[in-house]
């Protein structure tokens, strides 16, 4: 009978730690959530400052971007103008040499040459280089005539 109480008392005590067992495991787990929840938590916000940065960041390089080109524009404008000076000097340069050349061998030269300085007069104009390009005349003699028109048309207006 003292066996039988002491089997009895051994299965009373294991039958009590099997009760308690899933008690732990709940508590262990409530414990893992726990802290996957902080760590979920800190993921957030780590991931909340990584994108705070890059954000800012990318302003940074956006603007600095924009400041290099615009500081590229204005170079590219002064070697257009520089380009453009050299131009305007050899059409003048090459209009007088023509002008001594044909001025008495020619028939209507006056016009042509009225043609000619109206036509470099409207190329130093910047709209009129614009709306040139977007005219696409491919030919001197239509870009003359075209000129002429621009150059009447802007001083009707």
């Amino acid at each position: 009978m003292a066996l039988l109480k002491t089997i009895l008392s051994k299965i009373k005590q294991q039958s009590t730690k099997i009760e308690q067992q899933p008690t732990k495991i709940e508590q262990q787990t409530r414990k893992i959530e726990q802290t996957r929840d902080q760590i979920d938590a800190k993921f957030e916000h780590t991931r909340d400052q990584i994108d705070a940065q890059i954000k800012q960041q990318s302003s940074a390089i956006y603007a600095k971007m924009i400041q290099q080109l615009r500081k590229l524009r204005k170079q590219f404008d002064i070697k257009a103008e520089q380009q453009l000076t050299v131009i305007y000097a050899k059409m003048e340069d090459i209009t007088s040499k023509i002008e001594q050349k044909f001025d008495q061998k020619v028939p209507g030269l006056e016009k042509k040459k009225t043609a000619l300085k109206t036509f470099v007069k409207a190329v130093r104009d910047s709209d009129f280089r614009q709306t040139l390009i977007l005219a696409d005349k491919r030919k001197l003699k239509d870009a003359v005539a075209y000129s002429l028109t621009f150059d009447s048309a802007k001083q009707a207006s």
